[in-house]
């Protein structure tokens, strides 16, 4: 009997956002029991996998006709369209994951995210926060996380792990946190960049020995990095804070690291939050959406707030799990998982 075939839309690796790493570890994760096809939506082509923006429309098409299931794990609604309608005119079986919710989105986009979210054979919603911004009755939640194989995963580059090494020598706990990119938000920083830097600020003041790691994985344009690096210096913080720009493996960061935070002032379920409490460290996290058991939380853009959170919190290296047992950590649970409750489609 012939396995059936399984293709993943979205984004791929690089850049490394939480929706690009789902799919490549959702890759390997079904390999054994399915045929495994993926198209890229990412802005960097890669050479091995065919990637949207190259406009071939004829090998599109046919990456989509070969397909039993087409998984649709696209952010933007025009590509959700697209795939949405390719997937219907070969009659292939459609799921459609939801990972995010842009707030103020107009009538029109709005309907027709509901008529496909209704009309697809299975939607799958990352958090029930954001399955309570659509309204649709059949659904799954279904936190993006997929347990990590860390032997494949790159190290950190030299400059950086030289650098928390040394902080960490020097007896500094060090934080880290990361962006896709440096977007904004309500006309404020997206991934909260500013916040760490006000946050150090304030705990250098106070001679606290905290080390900041702020990684911005996509190249964001000179001038508005150099806004955040004149802050840095500005504040004097050129020993307790890199501001790093370049893609690496951030759950190899997590694990040099004591304390992770996430100070986003919008989010979905946060994969950097899983994965930190996966690996048993301390996570602080901004309050604007809820966040797993076992996050610490503060009060969103609050800088204050965030240092007191800094201030309040113990190493996190506590010897557990994070809270995750074994059974949960076992990659073929999640493929049991994946085969009986996601691609069940008949």
């Amino acid at each position: 009997m012939k396995n059936k075939k399984i293709l993943l839309i979205g984004p791929y690796p690089p850049p490394f956002g939480g929706v690009s790493i789902h799919i490549k570890r959702l890759k390997p994760l079904l390999a054994g029991r399915f045929d495994v096809d993926v198209i890229d939506e990412a802005r960097i082509k890669k050479d091995n996998i065919f990637n949207i923006r190259s406009l071939k429309i004829g090998r599109y098409l046919q990456k989509v006709l070969a397909a039993d299931i087409v998984h649709i794990h696209s952010g933007l609604l025009s590509l959700r369209i697209l795939h949405y309608l390719a997937a219907s005119l070969f009659f292939k079986k459609r799921i459609i994951t939801i990972h995010g919710y842009e707030p103020g989105r107009g009538v029109v986009e709005r309907v027709l995210d509901k008529i496909m979210l209704r009309t697809c054979n299975k939607t799958i919603f990352v958090s029930r926060e954001i399955a309570g911004r659509f309204n649709v009755k059949q659904y799954l939640i279904k936190d993006a996380f997929l347990p990590p194989d860390l032997g494949a995963e790159e190290e950190i580059p030299a400059p950086v792990k030289n650098w928390v090494n040394e902080k960490r020598g020097l007896g500094y706990q060090v934080c880290s946190a990361n962006a896709w990119r440096l977007d904004s938000h309500n006309n404020e920083d997206m991934y909260g960049l500013d916040l760490c830097i006000a946050a150090a600020s304030e705990l250098k003041k106070k001679n606290e020995k905290v080390a900041f790691v702020f990684v911005v994985c996509e190249d964001t344009g000179i001038i508005k990095l150099e806004k955040y690096r004149q802050l840095i210096r500005e504040f004097g913080l050129e020993d307790c804070f890199l501001l790093f720009e370049a893609p690496l493996s951030f759950i190899r960061l997590i694990g040099d690291s004591d304390i992770v935070l996430r100070p986003t002032n919008t989010d979905g379920d946060a994969l950097t939050v899983r994965e930190a409490l996966f690996l048993g460290k301390t996570v602080i996290a901004s309050d604007v959406v809820m966040r797993p058991a076992g996050t610490r939380l503060f009060k969103t853009r609050d800088a204050g707030s965030l240092a007191r959170a800094i201030t309040d919190a113990k190493t996190g290296n506590t010897g557990n799990d994070g809270g995750m047992n074994d059974q949960a950590k076992d990659i073929a649970s999640y493929t049991a998982y994946y085969c009986n409750n996601i691609y069940n489609l008949k």
